[in-house]
């Protein structure tokens, strides 16, 4: 019972170790120390199109028009604050949190995925 409880302790320190890894170690900037100022970058997939849209390349609307709407209302409410939304498929979300994973860990900066 005892190598189970270790065995179970173990594992628990290197699963918050692996997760912890996933976070970036940047300091945030600030204008006039009155803020955070920078970048925000969202990965989102789509969602629903607005009633009677029929735009877009397969003529299904734009499926992200919701997101966008409150990224604009945040940057207006917000000065200095960009948002990046880069639009991922659903099938492909999976794969780009685990890169993105990654790619922190390792020190690097993905702009797409």
């Amino acid at each position: 019972m005892k190598g189970k409880m270790k065995l179970t302790f173990i594992m628990l320190i290197l699963l918050v170790g692996v997760l912890s890894a996933c976070g970036k170690d940047e300091k945030p900037s600030s204008s006039d120390g009155d803020g955070w100022t920078g970048k925000i970058t969202i990965w989102d997939g789509p969602r629903w199109a607005e009633p009677g849209d029929d735009s877009g390349e397969d003529g299904e609307g734009n499926k992200y028009f919701w997101i966008e709407d409150k990224i604009k209302e945040f940057e207006k409410e917000h000065e200095g604050v960009e948002i990046e939304l880069v639009q991922v498929p659903w099938a492909e979300l999976p794969e780009v949190r685990r890169i993105n994973c990654w790619a922190s860990m390792a020190g690097y900066s993905s702009s797409r995925y």
